[in-house]
């Protein structure tokens, strides 16, 4: 185990990325203030309980949540939408109720790169 920590990850597909961010749902204006919230265009209320995270830069491919942990307790997470451009994540309560909460997110996506060769 200690000498797989050393290594870096490898993958077959170039230009593959994965950012953070944390986001605070519970604001009047949601917004992302984790590592990596330069590549995020806007983070869209849609309502109780449900976000919209918009990326500047598409993705080749729908990008894909690698983390997804509530900072507001009784809340439960879940992706509802994602595509090459955004992320949409929904939380309900304990009860099964839409609720606002604050969270954070994983995402690994493959950057549009140039030709190589």
């Amino acid at each position: 185990m200690k000498g797989s920590i050393k290594r870096t990850l490898k993958s077959r597909q170039i230009g593959l990325v994965q950012t953070y961010h944390l986001i605070d749902g519970t604001a009047g204006a949601p917004a992302d203030s984790g590592l990596d919230k330069a590549y995020v265009a806007s983070v869209v209320d849609n309502g109780v309980g449900s976000w919209t995270i918009n990326f500047i830069e598409p993705a080749r491919l729908d990008v894909v949540a690698a983390g997804l942990a509530s900072l507001t307790a009784g809340a439960t997470l879940s992706v509802s939408a994602v595509d090459k451009e955004s992320i949409t994540v929904s939380a309900l309560s304990d009860a099964g109720a839409a609720m606002d909460a604050d969270f954070a997110l994983s995402v690994v996506h493959s950057k549009l790169v140039d030709a190589i060769f």
